[in-house]
């Protein structure tokens, strides 16, 4: 029983064995696909009876078990086929098989899980089609089948979806051309070959004559404006061109050809095409020049044209150079060095100096040597030399960086065909010659040079080796200095002193005009001097009262006052570093009394007239102001008169702690910029309160700028704080109010009387003192920061503390003055009701009548 029990076990066993041990020969079962196919170039182009090579990049993917990596996990074959329909149900017969190179390509090896896909990258295949254009034209299609590779570890379970088949069509990614194009070059010829030399190392146009033929089996159609064929020029060392043992190529320029997308037919059809040029340059020494024995021209395919060439080792024609003049020019491998060197540059002028903007008359003159290797020999027809003059920036005619070519010629043809044997030294001269400097490039002005070149028509046989001396510069400055002249670019005019006569008696009152007399210094800060112009003035000399001791920064308009500059010699000029003086001016200031508390310096001022050829450098300098004072560095005393009843009503006293009254002048227009945005900001937020009666805001505008920050009275230093005493002007049109929805409804009297808002011209208008105390309050902070100072407090003048009496109480009247006053009180308003009631039509006694804003 036993026995028979372990004969059963062992059966058991070894069936259980083989069906492991077959499962492990098996490996995985899986199913690799091709999903698609991408090359480079991204068209793949077959033309039949040529070789025609493709790098693709192929996606595959695995639809089932994983395949774990090896050294190759993938294979591919590349085929063009013959079906009507796909891979499988192709006739075999037919296929042109492809060489597949996978030597370069990447992740043959690499696992692909289930589901995922892998791109195997530089696959190169080579495909010839039949060159029979019946077997040609029976391929359909172009296909590329995936394969286990010899280290795979997978077995395929559906090969018919391993295959990517791709169908040649002329719009498509795979094309195929059975007739093909045959380019060649049947003839060239260079244009005047008997006028034509290559020197060595120079470089040579050419235009050239080409006839090219199309010896393939299909036309070439016009590309209608698209070249259908470009060339290239090559000089070849040996006898033919594709055993050459050295070359150099020259593109070509092809603009100019009218028939560059000219069609072509086929079986020998031909086009002549006129116009091609280039430069030909033959490299050195003379050893590698000898060497190069032919020209050659090429044809190929143009970089849009729509027709592909069969073969392109047929598309050159080479033609020798000669001894004798051929047709495509001579070769000279004589480097005939004319090495010109230029000294002794002079540059006369009518005057010394170069006003801006203006032409100025030159006369120059120059020597040129020959210190090179050979003669060169006179000309009677072309000229041997070039000369060229610049305005330069630098001394070194080939490094600078800014160049002006003076176009203005003006010599005689004689002397630029003479001749120059080696150690002579031949001179050139031009006479009256117009040099302008422009103003906006006179600080890249600093030299005027002269270069002499060989001209082009001795250039082919004959090289200037050195062309750092070939050039000479001399530079503008004083004359006096050995140099051409004066630019007056870096001038600098600036007011170096001005001083007012007896500042101790002197005083202004507001609304009065008061003479002056002035002395007003001018200098010159800049490096150059500024000429004297004919029949025109160098300065423009202006008084003025200000806000700031800066006239630029002033905030202030009409503060012109008036100074007597008729006999004042604005004509003169200044050297660089000088100054000249205008002693004695007179004049006469007026001081209105809307800016008189505003105004704290009296200001002379210098400009430049707009036409006078100079440039004034730095325009920040042009002014000098002096506060009004007393003392004798002073302007003299500004009185001012009391502020009415309604300004002062309107204003609001702020007090900074620690701001010296010396400072206010500097300080002015920042607080009242900082006011200003105050109020700005604050009647943005609290519409209705600042524009009454205008509905509501529809735009975030400004209500006030810094000119409507006035000063009530003049600033006061009380210990060692400043007592400011300011109000705003309103004006009733102002952009804020005048975005509120309803600024052009009508308003009743009693309306326009309870916001201050008056239309008699006559009236000057203020900001509500409550909403400037609140705004001010508001931004205190802000303010503050403007001014570098704190403000210890914010007070409507109205209800500021009176400090007259002696004792110091407040001022208290006399019960008489208290009865006076009510009785006065009560018949004004007695009198100004009467007013409004005979105002009103008989009819309708009304007083509520309206104004239109």
């Amino acid at each position: 029983m036993i026995p028979k029990l372990l004969k059963t076990v062992i059966l058991l066993c070894l069936i259980l064995t083989l069906l492991i041990s077959n499962t492990l020969a098996e490996g995985n079962i899986t199913d690799i696909s091709i999903s698609s196919i991408t090359s480079s170039p991204t068209e793949i182009v077959l033309v039949a009876g040529a070789s025609n090579t493709v790098t693709m990049e192929i996606t595959i993917s695995n639809d089932g078990e994983d395949v774990e990596g090896s050294n190759t996990n993938f294979i591919f074959e590349a085929l063009s086929i013959s079906s009507s329909s796909d891979y499988e149900t192709r006739t075999t017969g037919s296929d042109i098989m492809g060489t597949v190179n996978l030597d370069a390509a990447t992740n043959l090896g690499a696992d692909l899980s289930n589901g995922s896909t892998l791109v195997i990258a530089t696959v190169v295949v080579t495909f010839t089609l039949p060159e029979s254009q019946a077997e040609c034209d029976a391929q359909t299609h172009l296909c590329v089948v995936v394969s286990p590779g010899s280290g795979a570890t997978y077995e395929e379970t559906e090969i018919e979806n391993n295959d990517l088949c791709i169908p040649y069509d002329v719009s498509g990614s795979a094309k195929k051309f059975c007739r093909y194009v045959d380019l060649l070059v049947e003839d060239f010829s260079v244009v005047d070959p008997d006028t034509i030399v290559y020197g060595m190392g120079i470089g040579k146009l050419i235009s050239l004559n080409v006839t090219i033929e199309n010896n393939g089996t299909d036309s070439i159609d016009d590309a209608s404006g698209t070249a259908n064929y470009e060339f290239n020029v090559y000089v070849i060392a040996g006898d033919e061109f594709e055993e050459r043992t050295g070359e150099l190529k020259f593109p070509t320029v092809i603009t100019e050809v009218d028939n560059i997308d000219a069609g072509i037919t086929e079986d020998g059809g031909s086009e002549l095409f006129t116009g091609i040029t280039t430069t030909v340059i033959i490299a050195g020494p003379n050893e590698t020049c000898e060497d190069y024995s032919k020209l050659c021209v090429q044809v190929v395919r143009g970089t849009g044209a729509v027709f592909y060439e069969r073969r392109e080792d047929n598309n050159v024609l080479c033609k020798d150079f000669g001894t004798e003049m051929t047709q495509v020019g001579q070769k000279s491998c004589n480097r005939n060095e004319i090495d010109l060197h230029v000294s002794g540059l002079t540059v006369t002028t009518t005057d010394e100096f170069f006003p801006l903007d203006e032409a100025v008359a030159i006369d120059i003159a120059a020597n040129v040597t020959n210190i090179g290797q050979v003669n060169l020999p006179s000309s009677s027809g072309e000229h041997n030399f070039v000369i060229k003059k610049y305005l330069t920036n630098s001394g070194v005619l080939n490094s600078n960086t800014h160049t002006i070519e003076i176009t203005d010629v003006n010599i005689e043809g004689v002397q630029l065909q003479q001749d120059i044997a080696v150690g002579d030294v031949i001179s050139f001269d031009e006479s009256d010659l117009n040099v302008t400097i422009p103003t906006n490039q006179c600080d890249s002005v600093t030299h005027l040079c002269v270069q002499v070149t060989l001209d082009d028509s001795v250039s082919d046989l004959y090289v200037d080796p050195n062309p750092n001396n070939n050039y000479i510069c001399k530079e503008f400055g004083p004359q006096s200095d050995n140099k051409i002249g004066t630019v007056p670019c870096n001038v600098d005019i600036r007011v170096s002193s001005f001083t007012v006569d007896d500042t101790n008696t002197v005083s202004y009152d507001a609304g009065q005009s008061r003479d002056i007399t002035v002395n007003i210094q001018l200098a010159n800060s800049g490096t150059d001097h500024l000429p004297v112009f004919d029949n025109q003035d160098n300065f423009v000399v202006s008084l003025l009262v200000t806000d700031n001791g800066q006239v630029e920064s002033s905030t202030d308009d009409g503060m012109q006052q008036t100074l007597n500059t008729n006999a004042l010699q604005l004509n003169q000029g200044i050297d660089a570093g000088a100054s000249i003086d205008f002693n004695d001016v007179t004049g006469s200031v007026t001081i209105s009394t809307d800016i008189c508390f505003t105004v704290n310096h009296l200001c002379v001022q210098v400009t430049k007239p707009t036409n006078v050829p100079y440039r004034d450098v730095d325009q920040t300098n042009n002014d000098k102001c002096i506060q009004f004072g007393s003392e004798n560095d002073l302007a003299g005393q500004k009185s001012c008169t009391d502020a009415d009843s309604e300004k002062m009503s309107a204003s609001v006293v702020v007090t900074f702690l620690n701001l010296p009254a010396v400072r206010w002048s500097e300080k002015t227009s920042i607080f009242r910029k900082a006011v200003s945005d105050a109020v700005n900001e604050y009647c943005n937020g609290n519409f209705e309160e600042c524009c009454p009666d205008k509905g509501s805001k529809t735009a975030n505008e400004n209500i006030s700028t810094p000119k409507d920050v006035t000063l009530t009275q003049l600033p006061e230093q009380v210990g060692n704080n400043l007592r400011i005493v300011s109000a705003v002007t309103f004006n009733p049109d102002n952009p804020l109010c005048s975005s509120g929805t309803d600024a052009r409804r009508r308003r009743s009297f009693p309306e326009l009387i309870s916001t201050l808002i008056k239309r008699d011209t006559d009236v000057t208008l203020y900001l509500s003192v409550d909403v400037l105390t609140d705004a001010i309050i508001a931004k205190e902070s802000d303010i503050e920061q403007a001014m570098g100072y704190t403000m210890s407090s914010v007070i409507q003048a109205r209800n500021e503390t009176q400090t007259g009496a002696s004792d110091g109480s407040e001022f208290s009247p006399e019960p008489w003055l208290i009865i006076v006053m009510v009785v006065c009180a009560t018949l004004i308003v007695a009198v100004i009701s009467a007013m409004i009631y005979l105002a009103l039509p008989a009819r309708k006694r009304n007083p509520a009548f309206y104004i239109y804003q």
